[in-house]
Protein backbone atom coordinates (compact mmCIF):
# COMPACT_ATOMS: atom_id res chain seq x y z
CA UNK A 1 0.00 0.00 0.00
CA UNK A 2 3.16 2.32 0.56
CA UNK A 3 4.29 2.54 -2.83
CA UNK A 4 0.22 3.84 -4.07
CA UNK A 5 0.76 7.64 -4.00
CA UNK A 6 -2.41 9.37 -4.57
CA UNK A 7 -2.76 12.95 -6.53
CA UNK A 8 -5.47 15.75 -7.05
CA UNK A 9 -5.60 17.01 -9.93
CA UNK A 10 -5.94 20.89 -8.67
CA UNK A 11 -6.39 22.71 -11.92
CA UNK A 12 -9.59 22.52 -11.27
CA UNK A 13 -9.35 24.77 -7.81
CA UNK A 14 -9.31 28.10 -9.87
CA UNK A 15 -11.89 27.47 -11.80
CA UNK A 16 -16.71 28.32 -11.69
CA UNK A 17 -18.52 25.58 -10.88
CA UNK A 18 -16.95 22.29 -10.49
CA UNK A 19 -13.86 24.72 -8.58
CA UNK A 20 -16.33 25.05 -5.63
CA UNK A 21 -16.58 21.16 -5.18
CA UNK A 22 -12.67 21.17 -5.58
CA UNK A 23 -11.77 23.59 -2.83
CA UNK A 24 -14.06 22.11 -0.75
CA UNK A 25 -13.31 18.66 -1.24
CA UNK A 26 -9.93 18.76 -1.21
CA UNK A 27 -8.51 19.87 2.04
CA UNK A 28 -10.53 17.27 3.33
CA UNK A 29 -8.99 14.37 1.91
CA UNK A 30 -6.65 11.82 3.46
CA UNK A 31 -2.95 11.68 2.14
CA UNK A 32 -3.79 13.04 -1.08
CA UNK A 33 -1.39 15.53 -2.25
CA UNK A 34 -1.63 18.36 -5.17
CA UNK A 35 -0.26 17.26 -8.82
CA UNK A 36 0.48 20.95 -9.63
CA UNK A 37 -0.52 20.26 -13.27
CA UNK A 38 -0.55 22.66 -15.58
CA UNK A 39 -3.18 24.15 -18.46
CA UNK A 40 -6.77 23.40 -18.18
CA UNK A 41 -7.28 20.57 -17.70
CA UNK A 42 -10.22 19.53 -20.58
CA UNK A 43 -7.62 20.99 -22.96
CA UNK A 44 -5.89 18.76 -25.43
CA UNK A 45 -2.74 20.35 -23.60
CA UNK A 46 -4.29 19.45 -20.60
CA UNK A 47 -4.94 15.91 -21.79
CA UNK A 48 -1.63 14.89 -22.45
CA UNK A 49 0.00 16.62 -19.28
CA UNK A 50 -2.77 14.49 -17.27
CA UNK A 51 -1.31 10.75 -19.44
CA UNK A 52 2.35 12.14 -18.47
CA UNK A 53 1.86 12.63 -15.22
CA UNK A 54 -0.02 8.99 -14.57
CA UNK A 55 3.38 6.98 -16.51
CA UNK A 56 5.04 7.11 -13.31
CA UNK A 57 4.22 3.57 -11.62
CA UNK A 58 2.20 3.98 -8.64
CA UNK A 59 0.38 7.40 -8.99
CA UNK A 60 -3.24 7.56 -8.90
CA UNK A 61 -4.96 10.97 -9.81
CA UNK A 62 -8.18 12.08 -8.21
CA UNK A 63 -10.31 14.53 -10.59
CA UNK A 64 -13.02 16.89 -9.27
CA UNK A 65 -14.04 17.06 -12.53
CA UNK A 66 -14.77 14.85 -15.57
CA UNK A 67 -11.30 15.00 -17.31
CA UNK A 68 -9.57 12.12 -18.55
CA UNK A 69 -6.44 10.66 -19.54
CA UNK A 70 -5.18 8.57 -22.82
CA UNK A 71 -3.10 5.68 -21.13
CA UNK A 72 -2.80 4.43 -17.76
CA UNK A 73 -6.70 4.35 -17.54
CA UNK A 74 -6.83 2.43 -14.32
CA UNK A 75 -5.20 4.97 -12.01
CA UNK A 76 -7.25 7.97 -12.55
CA UNK A 77 -10.66 8.55 -10.58
CA UNK A 78 -13.10 10.56 -12.65
CA UNK A 79 -16.17 12.84 -10.42
CA UNK A 80 -18.50 13.40 -13.22
CA UNK A 81 -21.39 15.35 -11.62
CA UNK A 82 -23.80 15.49 -14.53
CA UNK A 83 -24.10 14.16 -18.26
CA UNK A 84 -25.49 17.67 -19.30
CA UNK A 85 -23.32 17.24 -22.66
CA UNK A 86 -25.09 14.51 -23.69
CA UNK A 87 -28.61 14.83 -23.09
CA UNK A 88 -29.57 17.61 -24.17
CA UNK A 89 -29.04 18.91 -28.11
CA UNK A 90 -27.74 22.84 -27.02
CA UNK A 91 -25.36 21.25 -25.04
CA UNK A 92 -23.88 18.09 -26.88
CA UNK A 93 -21.55 19.03 -29.89
CA UNK A 94 -19.57 16.21 -32.13
CA UNK A 95 -16.56 17.25 -29.87
CA UNK A 96 -18.30 16.19 -26.64
CA UNK A 97 -19.54 13.36 -27.75
CA UNK A 98 -16.51 12.05 -29.12
CA UNK A 99 -14.52 13.21 -25.54
CA UNK A 100 -16.77 10.92 -23.83
CA UNK A 101 -16.76 8.18 -25.61
CA UNK A 102 -13.37 7.85 -26.71
CA UNK A 103 -11.35 9.70 -23.20
CA UNK A 104 -14.00 9.71 -20.30
CA UNK A 105 -16.12 6.73 -20.79
CA UNK A 106 -12.46 4.82 -21.01
CA UNK A 107 -11.93 5.72 -18.05
CA UNK A 108 -14.42 5.20 -15.80
CA UNK A 109 -14.43 1.71 -17.07
CA UNK A 110 -10.58 0.70 -16.23
CA UNK A 111 -10.65 2.52 -12.74
CA UNK A 112 -14.03 1.02 -11.31
CA UNK A 113 -14.22 3.66 -9.47
CA UNK A 114 -16.00 6.92 -10.17
CA UNK A 115 -17.44 9.45 -8.32
CA UNK A 116 -20.92 11.41 -8.34
CA UNK A 117 -23.15 14.01 -6.75
CA UNK A 118 -26.86 12.73 -7.16
CA UNK A 119 -28.56 9.09 -7.03
CA UNK A 120 -30.47 10.71 -10.46
CA UNK A 121 -26.54 11.26 -11.64
CA UNK A 122 -25.40 7.69 -10.40
CA UNK A 123 -27.94 5.96 -12.45
CA UNK A 124 -27.18 8.17 -15.71
CA UNK A 125 -24.17 7.41 -15.24
CA UNK A 126 -24.76 3.58 -14.65
CA UNK A 127 -26.47 3.02 -17.76
CA UNK A 128 -24.21 5.61 -20.24
CA UNK A 129 -20.97 3.64 -19.46
CA UNK A 130 -22.52 0.53 -18.78
CA UNK A 131 -21.04 -0.29 -15.42
CA UNK A 132 -21.84 -2.12 -12.19
CA UNK A 133 -23.92 0.41 -9.76
CA UNK A 134 -20.92 -0.33 -7.29
CA UNK A 135 -18.37 1.30 -9.10
CA UNK A 136 -20.11 5.28 -8.98
CA UNK A 137 -20.08 6.61 -5.56
CA UNK A 138 -22.39 9.16 -4.50
CA UNK A 139 -20.70 11.85 -2.87
CA UNK A 140 -23.11 14.95 -3.03
CA UNK A 141 -22.60 17.95 -2.49
CA UNK A 142 -22.16 20.52 1.30
CA UNK A 143 -23.14 23.54 2.15
CA UNK A 144 -20.53 26.29 2.23
CA UNK A 145 -19.72 27.78 5.26
CA UNK A 146 -20.81 31.14 3.91
CA UNK A 147 -24.42 30.31 3.84
CA UNK A 148 -26.30 30.75 6.97
CA UNK A 149 -29.36 32.22 8.49
CA UNK A 150 -27.32 34.79 9.89
CA UNK A 151 -26.27 37.88 8.60
CA UNK A 152 -27.65 40.94 5.92
CA UNK A 153 -30.41 40.39 4.03
CA UNK A 154 -30.83 42.80 0.36
CA UNK A 155 -33.49 44.84 0.09
CA UNK A 156 -35.19 46.01 -2.94
CA UNK A 157 -38.56 48.25 -1.80
CA UNK A 158 -40.59 45.58 -3.29
CA UNK A 159 -40.74 41.65 -2.72
CA UNK A 160 -38.42 39.66 -4.87
CA UNK A 161 -38.28 36.27 -6.31
CA UNK A 162 -34.20 34.80 -7.01
CA UNK A 163 -32.65 32.74 -9.41
CA UNK A 164 -29.61 31.71 -8.90
CA UNK A 165 -27.79 30.05 -12.26
CA UNK A 166 -26.96 30.48 -15.98
CA UNK A 167 -30.12 30.89 -18.69
CA UNK A 168 -29.42 27.83 -21.28
CA UNK A 169 -32.40 26.13 -22.27
CA UNK A 170 -32.41 23.28 -19.59
CA UNK A 171 -32.64 25.55 -16.89
CA UNK A 172 -36.32 26.12 -18.19
CA UNK A 173 -36.03 29.86 -17.13
CA UNK A 174 -38.74 30.58 -19.67
CA UNK A 175 -41.00 28.87 -17.35
CA UNK A 176 -39.96 31.31 -14.66
CA UNK A 177 -40.29 34.49 -16.59
CA UNK A 178 -43.77 33.25 -17.93
CA UNK A 179 -44.81 33.28 -14.52
CA UNK A 180 -43.80 36.24 -12.97
CA UNK A 181 -44.92 37.65 -16.29
CA UNK A 182 -48.34 36.78 -15.32
CA UNK A 183 -48.27 37.35 -11.59
CA UNK A 184 -46.62 40.66 -11.97
CA UNK A 185 -50.10 41.88 -14.09
CA UNK A 186 -51.81 42.04 -10.60
CA UNK A 187 -49.04 41.82 -8.24
CA UNK A 188 -45.66 44.09 -7.06
CA UNK A 189 -42.42 42.16 -7.52
CA UNK A 190 -39.55 41.92 -8.74
CA UNK A 191 -37.00 38.96 -10.36
CA UNK A 192 -33.41 39.07 -9.45
CA UNK A 193 -30.73 36.75 -11.10
CA UNK A 194 -27.76 36.14 -10.72
CA UNK A 195 -24.85 36.45 -13.07
CA UNK A 196 -24.98 39.38 -15.96
CA UNK A 197 -27.85 40.00 -18.71
CA UNK A 198 -26.29 37.80 -21.97
CA UNK A 199 -27.34 37.27 -25.20
CA UNK A 200 -28.97 33.69 -23.73
CA UNK A 201 -30.95 35.46 -20.95
CA UNK A 202 -31.79 38.48 -24.08
CA UNK A 203 -33.30 35.97 -25.66
CA UNK A 204 -35.69 34.50 -23.56
CA UNK A 205 -36.82 38.28 -21.99
CA UNK A 206 -37.16 39.22 -25.42
CA UNK A 207 -38.82 36.12 -26.36
CA UNK A 208 -41.37 35.84 -23.76
CA UNK A 209 -42.30 39.51 -23.48
CA UNK A 210 -41.21 40.23 -19.94
CA UNK A 211 -40.57 43.90 -19.24
CA UNK A 212 -36.39 44.91 -18.34
CA UNK A 213 -37.85 46.86 -15.56
CA UNK A 214 -39.34 44.08 -13.86
CA UNK A 215 -35.64 42.06 -13.62
CA UNK A 216 -31.92 43.03 -12.01
CA UNK A 217 -28.91 41.16 -12.69
CA UNK A 218 -26.57 41.01 -9.92
CA UNK A 219 -22.90 40.43 -12.41
CA UNK A 220 -20.48 38.50 -10.82
CA UNK A 221 -20.63 38.61 -6.56
CA UNK A 222 -18.72 36.51 -4.11
CA UNK A 223 -20.81 34.66 -1.50
CA UNK A 224 -21.49 37.16 1.19
CA UNK A 225 -23.60 38.80 -1.80
CA UNK A 226 -25.33 36.27 -2.98
CA UNK A 227 -26.15 35.04 0.87
CA UNK A 228 -27.52 38.30 1.62
CA UNK A 229 -29.94 38.10 -1.52
CA UNK A 230 -31.07 34.62 -0.52
CA UNK A 231 -31.77 35.77 2.59
CA UNK A 232 -34.05 38.76 1.27
CA UNK A 233 -35.65 37.11 -1.27
CA UNK A 234 -39.10 35.97 -1.09
CA UNK A 235 -38.32 32.70 -2.40
CA UNK A 236 -35.47 30.80 -5.14
CA UNK A 237 -37.33 29.06 -7.99
CA UNK A 238 -34.84 26.43 -9.66
CA UNK A 239 -37.06 25.76 -12.31
CA UNK A 240 -34.84 23.45 -14.03
CA UNK A 241 -35.89 20.37 -16.46
CA UNK A 242 -32.67 18.99 -15.51
CA UNK A 243 -29.38 19.39 -12.76
CA UNK A 244 -27.37 16.56 -11.64
CA UNK A 245 -27.70 17.97 -8.00
CA UNK A 246 -28.57 21.95 -7.52
CA UNK A 247 -26.11 23.61 -5.36
CA UNK A 248 -29.03 26.64 -5.48
CA UNK A 249 -31.47 24.83 -3.59
CA UNK A 250 -29.35 23.72 -0.92
CA UNK A 251 -27.95 27.08 -0.53
CA UNK A 252 -31.03 28.98 -0.63
CA UNK A 253 -31.98 26.72 2.33
CA UNK A 254 -29.14 27.25 4.37
CA UNK A 255 -29.99 30.94 4.15
CA UNK A 256 -33.45 30.42 5.12
CA UNK A 257 -34.87 31.46 2.05
CA UNK A 258 -37.87 29.15 0.85
CA UNK A 259 -37.35 27.40 -2.10
CA UNK A 260 -40.03 26.84 -5.00
CA UNK A 261 -38.54 24.16 -7.48
CA UNK A 262 -38.95 21.83 -10.49
CA UNK A 263 -39.58 18.18 -9.51
CA UNK A 264 -37.63 16.99 -11.88
CA UNK A 265 -34.34 15.17 -11.85
CA UNK A 266 -32.32 14.81 -8.68
CA UNK A 267 -33.82 18.34 -7.10
CA UNK A 268 -36.31 16.20 -4.85
CA UNK A 269 -33.13 14.78 -3.48
CA UNK A 270 -31.78 17.77 -2.62
CA UNK A 271 -34.68 19.47 -1.36
CA UNK A 272 -36.18 16.64 0.70
CA UNK A 273 -39.81 18.12 1.50
CA UNK A 274 -38.59 21.54 2.05
CA UNK A 275 -39.55 23.41 -1.39
CA UNK A 276 -42.76 24.22 -3.15
CA UNK A 277 -42.51 21.84 -6.57
CA UNK A 278 -44.44 22.36 -9.29
CA UNK A 279 -44.03 20.60 -12.63
CA UNK A 280 -41.08 22.09 -15.11
CA UNK A 281 -43.71 22.03 -17.87
CA UNK A 282 -46.41 23.91 -16.05
CA UNK A 283 -46.57 27.70 -15.95
CA UNK A 284 -50.08 27.64 -14.25
CA UNK A 285 -48.68 25.55 -11.16
CA UNK A 286 -45.35 28.03 -10.67
CA UNK A 287 -48.07 31.02 -10.77
CA UNK A 288 -50.20 29.45 -8.04
CA UNK A 289 -46.94 29.14 -5.73
CA UNK A 290 -45.46 32.77 -6.33
CA UNK A 291 -48.83 34.36 -6.40
CA UNK A 292 -49.43 32.21 -2.44
CA UNK A 293 -45.86 33.83 -1.54
CA UNK A 294 -47.22 37.32 -2.36
CA UNK A 295 -50.14 37.14 -0.68
CA UNK A 296 -48.76 35.01 2.35
CA UNK A 297 -51.36 32.17 2.30
CA UNK A 298 -48.07 29.71 2.87
CA UNK A 299 -46.43 29.79 6.53
CA UNK A 300 -43.46 31.11 4.82
CA UNK A 301 -41.88 30.03 8.41
CA UNK A 302 -42.58 26.74 7.94
CA UNK A 303 -41.07 26.82 4.80
CA UNK A 304 -37.65 28.11 6.28
CA UNK A 305 -37.55 25.51 8.91
CA UNK A 306 -37.78 23.16 6.90
CA UNK A 307 -35.45 24.49 4.63
CA UNK A 308 -32.68 25.14 7.56
CA UNK A 309 -33.52 21.45 9.02
CA UNK A 310 -33.02 20.03 5.49
CA UNK A 311 -29.91 22.06 4.94
CA UNK A 312 -27.73 20.29 7.88
CA UNK A 313 -27.85 16.56 6.12
CA UNK A 314 -25.35 18.78 3.50
CA UNK A 315 -22.13 19.07 5.09
CA UNK A 316 -18.64 18.79 3.22
CA UNK A 317 -17.17 17.28 6.11
CA UNK A 318 -19.30 14.72 4.98
CA UNK A 319 -18.53 14.84 1.12
CA UNK A 320 -14.60 13.87 1.88
CA UNK A 321 -15.52 11.07 3.87
CA UNK A 322 -17.35 9.67 1.28
CA UNK A 323 -14.71 10.16 -1.21
CA UNK A 324 -11.69 8.98 1.20
CA UNK A 325 -13.77 5.80 1.87
CA UNK A 326 -14.17 5.07 -1.97
CA UNK A 327 -10.18 6.18 -2.36
CA UNK A 328 -9.78 3.67 0.47
CA UNK A 329 -11.58 0.28 -1.32
CA UNK A 330 -9.02 1.56 -4.29
CA UNK A 331 -6.06 1.57 -2.21
CA UNK A 332 -7.21 -1.81 -0.83
CA UNK A 333 -7.86 -3.29 -4.38
CA UNK A 334 -4.27 -1.75 -5.27
CA UNK A 335 -2.20 -4.12 -3.09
Amino acid sequence: MSSLRFFFDDRWVALDGIGRFAREVFPRLRDVSPAGLSGSPLSCRGLVHTTWFLRSPGRYLLSPGFNGCLAYRSRMFLTIHDLIHLHFPDERTAAKSLYYAAVVRPVVRASGCVFTVSEHAKASIVNWGNLPEESVVVVQNGLSAGFSSVGDSAKYGVPYFLYVGNWKRHKNVSVLVEALKMVTQTEKCLLVCSGHCGEDSATILREVGFPLDGVRFLGRVDDAVLAAHYRGALATIMPSTYEGFGLPVLEAMGCGCPVVSSNATSLPEVGGEAPLYFNPDSVDELVDHLKSLIAGNIDVEALRKLGLDRAKVFTWDAVGERMNDGLQRVRIRGC
